[in-house]
């Protein structure tokens, strides 16, 4: 029987396995704004990717939120920067300056970001809220 520990690694890989398929389709460009690079746009099927992509990560990460209520403030705080990190790769706001040269950049960031999750694996229990 899997733990719900478990669970959220399953559901991480997934999200990773998701984003590493949206960038793919995605490309970053020079010469936005005062000549700092934009997201390009995406293509029809990765389109789907990111909106699927998108709402399987706020799923996530506001179950993370769950389990971090109780957490110091510093936890909830790295936990909310690495949120912002990771739905800026995803959204790829075409409008807004990036901060990744490259889609590998890109997803390198998110994957540093990804020690949100550490912060549950790190977790000694999980809090009791009558699930």
């Amino acid at each position: 029987m899997l733990t719900v520990l478990d669970n959220l690694r399953i559901w991480a890989e997934d999200i990773i396995d998701l984003l590493k398929k949206l960038l793919q389709g995605s490309s970053v460009k020079a010469g936005g704004w005062m000549g700092f690079d934009v997201w390009d746009e995406l293509d029809d099927s990765s389109r789907q990717v990111q909106s699927r992509i998108l709402e399987e990560y706020r799923r996530f990460s506001s179950t993370l939120e769950f389990f971090l209520n109780k957490q110091p403030e510093n936890t909830i705080k790295n936990f909310q920067e690495s949120k912002k990190i990771i739905l800026s790769v995803i959204q790829q706001d075409g409008e807004e300056n990036t901060l990744f040269g490259n889609c590998d950049l890109a997803f390198s960031e998110a994957e540093k970001a990804r020690h949100w999750f550490s912060l549950i694996v790190g977790l000694k229990t999980l809090p009791d809220k009558g699930l």
